[in-house]
């Protein structure tokens, strides 16, 4: 592990999010120290105008990769920008 952290805020096109590098596994202990920080974060920050997620934890939902599309389901006539 690094002795120093760096942080990055970014915009996330939907409100934020704050990038930390972190060497963990992939196991239910992992998941179990990620979700706690997440629960820590929102018990010391969320209020009515941030609301901190502490519901993403799992390593597959954790982060986007920046600059790709968010989008769900198939293309539709209503929803053209998804991509097939």
């Amino acid at each position: 592990m690094p002795t120093t952290t760096v942080c990055h805020g970014l915009d996330s096109g939907n409100g934020a999010h704050a990038l930390y590098p972190v060497d963990l596994p992939n196991d239910p202990d992992a998941l179990q120290l990620v979700t706690g920080c997440l629960e820590a974060l929102a018990f010391h920050f969320s209020d009515t105008a941030v609301s901190v997620d502490a519901t993403l934890a799992n390593a597959a939902q954790i982060w986007k990769l920046r600059g790709t599309m968010a989008s769900k389901g198939d293309s539709t006539i209503e929803h053209t920008h998804r991509r097939p």
